[in-house]
């Protein structure tokens, strides 16, 4: 066991070091194009204020913020808590959509006339840099998506961050919480396959993430950036550590998708 969590924790750093040393790569909207955060939500009235603090603090998004050329949105499948209360004064636009997290993603992409869409989840916390990491690769007119990778927050149990880590170095897959597509690809793809029983989170994460990526390859590159890292709590298989956690796992945690 110790060699694997040493290898880990190299690996993790390796993937930290553009956020560690705060490098951002120059990115102009202008000529990449326009861009639309999308942040989706089914009763996250614990976890979404944090994840929305790191995404309005984003250099990028402080930026370009009231120029026309990038907007957060909060994507919420009718949620029956205070998220849409809590998010509504960090997002630009609100839009109500099905429940059923792919169908929601789906109909928020249409009612979007943006040229790049950014997939984000709440729960997760994305470093100032991480929009100028994903988006660097839009120069590349062949590129149709790029995926982060996600690194453990420090409260994760070592166990747990192990399997996070190399998870990055061996699924393909584009992350649900932290990726970029152009629009126009994934109508050309085919996009989701809605299909798929949206009660099972299992069952969606395939779709959403796996076959998604499979798909997007079929017309252009995906790229997998490693140093895009968001950082990520593994909620579902951690104790409950504060009484908001503990309403999730109670309340809400059966409910989600």
């Amino acid at each position: 066991m110790l060699v694997p969590l040493l290898i880990a924790s190299k690996a993790k750093l390796w993937m930290e070091r553009s956020v560690k040393s705060e490098y951002y790569p120059p990115i102009r909207l202008e000529d990449i194009g326009t861009v639309s955060i999308h942040l989706a939500t089914l009763n996250e009235e614990a976890f979404v204020e944090p994840t929305l603090q790191t995404l309005v603090s984003q250099k990028l998004y402080q930026q370009y913020r009231n120029t026309g050329l990038i907007e957060l949105v909060l994507v919420d499948s009718h949620s029956e808590d205070r998220t849409v209360e809590i998010a509504k004064p960090y997002v630009d636009r609100i839009i109500i959509a099905s429940r059923g997290k792919i169908t929601a993603r789906r109909e928020a992409i249409e009612l979007t006339d943006a040229d790049i869409i950014v997939g984000v989840d709440s729960g997760d916390f994305y470093p100032p840099n991480f929009l100028n990491l994903l988006l660097r690769w839009f120069y590349d007119p062949e590129v149709v998506a790029v995926t982060g990778s996600e690194v453990p927050t420090p409260d994760v149990p070592l166990f747990l961050s192990m399997f996070q880590v190399f998870e990055n170095f061996v699924y393909r897959r584009l992350q649900g919480r932290g990726m970029a597509m152009r629009r126009d690809a994934f109508f050309k793809a085919g996009g989701w396959d809605e299909s798929v029983y949206q009660y099972n989170v299992v069952l969606v994460q395939i779709e959403e993430e796996q076959r998604l990526y499979y798909r997007l390859k079929s017309v252009g590159k995906v790229i997998t950036d490693q140093q895009a890292v968001v950082y990520a709590t593994p909620r579902r298989l951690m104790p409950a550590r504060t009484p908001e956690l503990e309403k999730y796992r109670s309340e809400i945690g059966d409910k989600r998708f």
